[in-house]
């Protein structure tokens, strides 16, 4: 966010609820917020990194571990960009 510039509207953009459209209107000084506060959030976000993390270590491990051939000729440039 500190790259946007007041009142202009941004692309569109993935985040942790869905995708999202934003605009910045102003600037506000950054302020600390007490632990209580940011707990059940940051846990959140935890479990979501985590959660995340274990779902590709699953899909690299099936992916490894699943024999599987191409026929080249057919699909010769998926084959390429898994090599």
């Amino acid at each position: 966010m500190d790259s946007f510039k007041l009142g202009v509207i941004q692309e569109p953009m993935v985040t942790l609820h869905g995708v999202a459209i934003l605009r910045l209107d102003e600037r506000v000084p950054p302020k600390l917020r007490a632990y209580k506060d940011v707990k059940e959030r940051a846990a959140d976000l935890l479990r979501r990194e985590r959660g995340d993390k274990a779902w590709q270590g699953l899909i690299a491990k099936l992916r490894k571990a699943t024999p599987f051939t191409i026929e080249e000729e057919r699909f010769a440039e998926l084959a390429a960009r898994l090599q």
